[in-house]
């Protein structure tokens, strides 16, 4: 008989596989590939949701705090080949936070199939796909950081890049999102799927960036175009480095950020996500 996969979420790595194997498969949110050689034959394809459905594994431990950012950040980061397998320790060290740290994060992984481990304990291969996919359940760039506020810049956004140079050091804005997303696809010669229409930044403070990039506060999320957010913890220097020049949210960040922004930026990640797996990022 053909083989068929029946699984809650079938995100976008396992779909590949599963079509490059000739496996058919069906989730519980609409995803169906079925192909069947004939006669007569059979041969249904459908589309389900964009996102995998927050399913929780019974662990206690989220992972929306700044802790296990770092963690997930480090090892999205991480190279298959010279880097892995790596311990809890170096793991730790690497991302600059406890063992303890990462061995809260690190079952909630396993149990997603985000990371393998051995007996030891040691991380053998990770899927920077579902890493991000389970960040996501928890993790919301509108929810997660200290405080988000959503501002206007009535003459558009080209004001406000303009106005970038200005800011102060002590504001140490930090792009990312939409921003980042789109230089890098446009490094590719790649069209971004989503036209740029607003500027999301990190910053130490949110009151002094606006007042000096002359925003308004928008009267409802929808009619901003500029999203200014305080990290939980001010400390994180990937999130806000000590000099204001422009710099990019570390990669994974702007993934995580542009997958739970709304609208259809998760598509722009998704795209991005494609790129850099098509260069062997």
């Amino acid at each position: 008989m053909p083989p068929l996969l029946l699984i809650d979420y079938a995100n976008k790595a396992i779909r590949t596989e599963c079509e490059a194997q000739g496996v058919s498969y069906a989730d519980s949110t609409g995803w169906v590939a079925l192909n069947a050689a004939g006669p007569p034959g059979l041969y249904v394809k459908t589309q389900g949701a964009p996102r995998s459905p927050v399913v929780r594994d019974g662990s206690i431990n989220r992972l929306d705090g700044p802790g296990a950012g770092k963690v997930i950040r480090t090892l999205w980061e991480l190279n298959d080949g010279s880097h892995l397998p790596r311990g809890v320790r170096e793991l730790a060290a690497e991302a600059g936070v406890s063992p303890g740290t990462v061995s809260k994060v690190l079952p909630v992984l396993e149990s997603f199939g985000a990371i393998e481990r051995d007996g030891s304990g040691r991380i053998l291969k990770r899927d920077r796909r579902l890493l991000l996919e389970r960040w996501v359940q928890d993790y919301s760039f509108a929810k997660s950081n200290a405080r988000v506020e959503w501002f206007l810049e009535p003459r558009g956004i080209d004001q406000v890049l303009r106005k970038i140079p200005s800011v102060p050091d002590a504001n140490r804005l930090v792009m990312t999102g939409p921003l980042v997303a789109r230089r890098r696809l446009n490094g590719r010669g790649t069209i971004p799927v989503v036209p740029l229409a607003t500027l999301a930044y990190y910053t130490a403070d949110i009151d002094g960036a606006a007042a000096t990039l002359g925003l308004q506060k928008a009267p409802n999320r929808g009619a901003a175009n500029i999203v200014l957010a305080e990290p939980r913890r001010s400390q994180d220097s990937a999130l806000l480095p000590p000099a204001n020049l422009e710099r990019e949210a570390p990669l994974p960040q702007v993934l995580a950020d542009l997958m739970t922004l709304g609208g259809r930026y998760p598509e722009l990640a998704d795209q991005l996500l494609d790129q850099l797996e098509q260069g062997n990022e």
